[in-house]
């Protein structure tokens, strides 16, 4: 009779430690499950705003330097061509409100809207405010604030425009509607348990999702107290994403089921106490104990493997997300082996995905690059811990058919134990490439004449003498001699044809190292770096002769001829660009004193020769 008091009391014991260690594994995986998802959230949604608000800032600092450039802020000669650049860069990225340009008092200069729109002066705006007084000509992404036009909340993203002597000149700003980023936040929180919120660096909300917008403000998503958050701090930018999941809703399946097991585990004790003091019956009664249990058993396994499937669902839906985006995703080993190559990789590399699975990384770069790169895999291999590297890197990659082509590569690598994994995340930048490299050239390019502008001559001039060394430079201003009785006798266009004739002849009479650009008006300069004995005087004559010969044909069968006069000034490439220009300028009144049409050469004391 001994072993009977015992056996129920030890097979209490058991079942009841059972039914909690299986209820503990399921609590701890759920949560397990839910945080990993929130962090993954939180990572995609992390790259995905930055790698907008990048484009955002480029889109605004290239039509930034166009209109300072263009001097458009001070002269409406180049206002159509900066509004239509302005109009194509709005009309391509639809996300922007709009793209407005200010001036140092706040009103409103230039936007890429109709006609028809009108803006309020926002001299109290905390972002002109910044501007105005920092002279740092980065873009900089504030708090929300609300349109005082249409009411609606906006994100700004701003940039100082300042003139060629460094001078603020007012502000280029854009909008981004919070409402782009409920859409990405809605497409990735797929379960209802899941709130998420972004914040700029001050705290401020800028947006929310489930959306709580209201006119006065953009209030965070209110999480119980039972909740797991997930906080993702921009590397780049000054935004927070925070990823929320209520362990409460979470739970409520969980919940339901443990009730339902604390009620079988009651009853099965009450058996179990109930059948100690039945003896005659506690064979068969303890056969149908085993049975319960058993039952409770296999139920309690299949919450756990359900669990288990839906977390291996939410892994699979992530990779299902990789496998149709549109960047190339690439994953390798700790030795840099291709184990993973997703669509959009074989779109635009050009091969299969079993043509490079288990082959090195290599074949997709060309050879000067496979060696940092290797040394990049050999340094991930020394950290210890999963980590982010590389904010959009720029690099070259390398087609099947062996053509090159740009592109940016961000990395991620982790760790987990001894094994390492390596994922790229790649964009084909050649269309981005291309068009800043048309925007460099209008930036640089005097639009009437197609030499350099000023500020593109000033540059270059500068790091041409830098280079220039053992020999004597000279550098010479040319100048139409009365431009003004053109343009007052056979009218603007035809002063316009004098310059695109006189530019066409200074740029065939250029050596290779020489530069031509036009200052202004109807003024030009001419750097000949390298200009030992009378080349540099050979030169002005050329261009006298040339000028002289020059008939310039107008409308209706007319044509005209004019002169110019040359101030030409030599001396060592230390004296530096604005000194040469100076004394050029005092040649050139001289030459214009003297009765113009002829060339006056100086020394570096401003010695006539």
């Amino acid at each position: 009779m001994g072993i009977w008091k015992v056996i129920p009391g030890v097979l209490l014991v058991a079942f009841n430690l059972t039914l909690y260690l299986l209820l503990d594994r399921q609590h701890r995986n759920i949560v397990a499950e839910t945080r990993i998802k929130a962090e993954s959230v939180a990572v995609l949604l992390e790259v995905a705003v930055s790698e907008f608000i990048e484009g955002t800032q480029r889109t605004l600092t290239g039509l930034t330097h166009l209109v300072m450039a263009s001097g458009v802020m001070d002269n409406k000669a180049e206002e159509e061509r900066v509004r239509f650049f302005m109009a194509e860069r709005r009309r391509a990225s639809p996300s922007l409100t709009a793209i407005l340009a200010f001036d140092t008092q706040g009103n409103l200069r230039l936007h890429s809207e109709d006609a028809s729109f009108a803006s309020t002066n926002v001299a109290d705006r905390p972002y002109f405010q910044y501007h105005q007084h920092t002279p740092d000509l980065s873009p900089l992404l504030g708090p929300a604030l609300r349109n005082r036009s249409s009411g609606a909340w906006v994100v700004p993203i701003s940039q100082r425009i300042e003139s060629e002597d460094g001078r603020f000149a007012g502000v280029m700003v854009t909008g981004l509607s919070p409402k782009h980023f409920v859409g990405l936040f809605e497409s990735l929180a797929s379960s209802d348990y899941l709130v998420i919120t972004m914040r700029h660096a001050d705290g401020s909300v800028l947006a929310s999702f489930p959306s709580l917008t209201t006119a006065e403000n953009i209030p965070a998503p209110v999480m119980g107290e039972n909740a797991v958050v997930v906080r993702r701090h921009s590397s780049r930018y000054p935004l927070v994403i925070e990823v929320g999941a209520d362990l409460d809703k979470r739970l409520s399946d969980w919940r339901h089921d443990r009730d339902m097991s604390v009620i079988l585990a009651l009853a099965g004790s009450l058996v179990i106490v109930v059948g100690a003091g039945l003896l005659n019956q506690a064979a068969s009664r303890r056969r149908q104990f085993v049975d319960d249990l058993a039952q409770a058993n296999t139920l309690l396994e299949q919450r756990v493997e359900e669990r288990t499937k839906e977390l291996k669902s939410a892994f699979n839906r992530l990779n299902g997300f990789l496998g149709v985006a549109r960047d190339a995703v690439v994953i390798i080993d700790k030795i840099g082996t291709i184990e993973e190559f997703n669509p959009a990789a074989e779109a635009m590399f050009g091969y299969a995905a079993p043509e490079v699975v288990g082959k090195s990384i290599n074949m997709l770069m060309p050879e000067s690059y496979a060696a940092s790169h290797d040394r990049y895999i050999a340094h991930s291999q020394a950290s210890q811990a999963a980590h982010k590297v590389g904010g959009g890197r720029e690099m070259v990659g390398r087609r099947k058919d062996g053509s090159e082509f740009p592109i940016e590569l961000t990395v991620g690598t982790h760790r987990d134990g001894e094994a390492f994994s390596h994922v790229g995340v790649i964009r084909d930048i050649s269309e981005r490439k291309q068009a800043e490299a048309k925007l460099t050239l209008l930036a640089t390019t005097d639009g009437l004449t197609g030499l350099l502008n000023r500020r593109a001559f000033m540059e270059q001039a500068t790091r041409r003498l830098a280079d220039t060394t053992g020999q004597p430079a000279a550098v010479m201003m040319i100048d139409a001699d009365h431009f003004k009785r053109i343009n007052d006798t056979y009218g603007h266009d035809a002063g316009d044809r004098v310059l695109r004739h006189l530019a066409d002849i200074l740029r065939d009479c250029a050596r290779a190292p020489d530069l031509v650009g036009r200052l202004g008006g109807e003024e030009f300069a001419f750097l000949l770096p390298q200009a030992p004995g009378d080349s540099a005087t050979r030169v002005a004559e050329q261009i006298l002769e040339r000028v002289r010969a020059c008939v310039v044909p107008l409308e209706k069968g007319d044509s005209l001829t004019f002169r110019v006069s040359i101030g030409m000034v030599s001396g060592a490439p230390a004296m530096g660009i604005d000194e040469f220009l100076s004394r050029a300028d005092k040649a050139l009144y001289q030459a214009k004193s003297e009765g113009r049409d002829r060339v006056v050469r100086l020394d570096g004391q401003d010695t006539p020769i």
